[in-house]
């Protein structure tokens, strides 16, 4: 017979005193957080097992706001740029262009993969009431699962 301790907020031995972190059921998440601290559970408390999963509809809603997010972000800069930069040559205006889109993918990929993956959330996730978690932890996957 095995004695099973219920997934929960415990203290580690050898962490220090005061301190508390999450067990799964069967190993450590996170590291030790002060008892008196929030714990990061962005809105929930981390569990095994993720069943309450957000609709389809949640989900292509979230993902139209980030969308429309985007494109007003990126209309904004090709904007800007015409302001602020309007005699150019086509060629001297094709090259910002081109550098313009590699900015606005790079800030793409942090929004949703280092921003998503650290909070579980985006704009459109936010104003769903939705998170991205890993299905086993319940935290936010983190950058690289994003």
């Amino acid at each position: 017979m095995t004695n099973a301790i219920a997934p929960g907020w415990y203290y580690a031995q050898g962490d220090p005193a005061g301190t508390h972190r999450y067990w799964d059921g069967s190993t450590w998440v996170g590291g030790p957080l002060p008892i008196t601290a929030a714990v990061p559970n962005y809105g929930h408390q981390p569990r095994v097992g993720v069943t309450n999963l957000a609709s389809w509809g949640a989900r292509c809603a979230a993902l139209l706001i980030d969308l429309a997010a985007m494109v007003l972000v990126s209309a904004g800069l090709v904007g800007l740029g015409y302001i602020v930069l309007p005699n150019l040559s086509d060629d001297t205006a094709f090259a910002f262009a081109m550098v313009g889109l590699v900015v606005i993918g790079v800030a793409n990929v942090a929004y949703l993969g280092a921003y998503q993956g650290s909070t579980g959330f985006t704009i459109g996730k936010r104003v769903m009431k939705i998170q991205l978690v890993d299905m086993t932890s319940g935290l936010p996957p983190g950058c690289g699962a994003a």
